[in-house]
């Protein structure tokens, strides 16, 4: 039941906010695939193999697939998801840089929570940047997603978190509302996206064609 409330969950989100309306299937792992991922960026060597057996079960360029594991570390650091390719290739989905994964840890409880997660790495895998870094140095370089300046951060500890890039209706300029978009670093809360970005994501090979 948490598998196809996740599902039905990602379907919705990615129809709101990408404007995409894509069908949102399960499938399982081989038997015997590791429950855990543990990335190391330094090598981009992830043992793909169990995740390759279900991408190659999906027709090359049909789909991009979100992989739910039990844990999921990056160098060592727990994370609520990761994708590797930015964007994800279409051609090699059993690669490492098609890995597009999210802890499932919370899927019993909260499967919509897990599908905002799911639907962050899907932005990454279809080409999209954070909006804003965690320390405020890089932002994406589209023209109409808001900014969090490093000013913003209130408690001076060098990261910027949601709550001080603004919330729908909080804030101040420029401290205000950046942290609404689905592809700022950390979870806001919100699930905004912008022509710009759709427009990035729609012109993806797996979405559309290339003009």
């Amino acid at each position: 039941a948490a598998v196809v409330a996740f599902a039905d969950a990602l379907g919705a989100r990615l129809a709101e906010a990408l404007h995409l309306h894509a069908e949102v299937r399960a499938l399982r792992l081989p038997a015997g695939a590791p429950a855990d991922a543990d990335l190391g960026l330094a090598t981009l060597a992830p043992d793909v193999a169990p995740f390759g057996a279900v991408a190659a079960s999906v027709r090359s360029g049909d789909a991009a697939a979100v992989y739910l594991v039990e844990t999921l570390t990056v160098d060592g650091h727990p994370q609520p998801g990761f994708a590797v390719g930015l964007p994800a290739p279409v051609a090699h989905p059993e690669s490492a840089a098609g890995l597009a994964l999210v802890r499932a840890n919370l899927l019993d409880d909260f499967p919509n929570a897990v599908a905002d997660f799911a639907l962050h790495e899907l932005g990454h895998s279809l080409g999209l940047f954070h909006t804003t870094e965690a320390d405020g140095s890089l932002s994406d370089p589209l023209t109409d997603t808001l900014p969090c300046p490093l000013a913003c951060d209130a408690d001076g500890d060098g990261v910027l978190l949601a709550s001080e890039c603004g919330s729908r209706g909080r804030g101040d300029p420029p401290c205000q509302g950046a942290s609404d978009n689905l592809m700022f670093w950390t979870f806001g809360g919100f699930l905004d996206a912008t022509p710009g970005q759709r427009a990035v994501v729609a012109r993806h090979p797996l979405v559309g064609p290339l003009p």
